[in-house]
């Protein structure tokens, strides 16, 4: 077991956090870093691996710490994928789904990680939990990314509903309309012969003169 010291997080140092109940631990051997890093500004990443550390040590303090320490690990992914450590920043948000499994922003912030290292299954399954929870007009942005990670996957007409049902929202995002529109064309039937995009009711390409179907 690892010998602890515990330190008094400044008030309103990390936004959203809610005002500690409890210090924080930090290992003994480990506070000369946290002093160090200290003077730079507050080194949130440090903090929430001791704290992970602590409550692996410690899970009988899980409860103590849940309310905090699930803010904590969001605010620490989000700094890693900031500082474009998408990989580190998987295990901050899984730290604050599992403590807080309820949380969409949680969850969500995971499924981005997962949508940028083009782990496109697992960004779908996370995406999805979204779609199941959430409701559109909050979380139409979920819809969108699923659906982009189903195009990529070859699955189209998958991702087809999901789009038409964000697209109620009226979209400000020009990223809404590129997927939307990407999506339309690869549905859109083509001659076989030549690729040119046909109408479902046409027996010979108006291109090419190919028969189709």
């Amino acid at each position: 077991m690892s010998e602890w010291v515990f330190i008094d997080l400044p008030a309103n140092m990390i936004e959203g956090l809610p005002e500690p109940e409890q210090p924080f631990p930090v290992r003994r051997e480990r506070m000369p870093i946290y002093d160090e890093l200290k003077a730079e500004g507050f080194p949130l990443l440090f903090v929430a691996d001791e704290l992970d550390a602590y409550l692996e040590e410690r899970p009988d303090r899980v409860e103590r710490y849940r309310r905090e320490a699930a803010h904590l690990f969001l605010c620490a992914g989000i700094e890693a994928v900031m500082d474009t450590c998408i990989e580190p920043s998987l295990h901050y948000f899984k730290l604050a789904i599992w403590l807080d499994p309820a949380n969409l922003s949680d969850r969500m912030n995971y499924a981005m990680s997962l949508h940028q290292l083009e782990r496109r299954e697992e960004a779908v399954a996370e995406y999805r939990e979204v779609i199941q929870r959430g409701s559109v007009w909050d979380w139409w942005q979920a819809w969108m990314l699923c659906a982009e990670e189903l195009i990529f996957l070859g699955r189209a007409a998958e991702a087809m509903p999901l789009l038409l049902e964000a697209k109620k929202t009226i979209p400000d995002s020009h990223q809404f309309w590129t997927v939307l529109a990407d999506c339309e064309e690869r549905l859109t039937p083509t001659c076989p012969h030549c690729g040119a995009p046909q109408h479902e009711k046409m027996r010979f390409c108006g291109n090419c003169g190919g028969k189709l179907g």
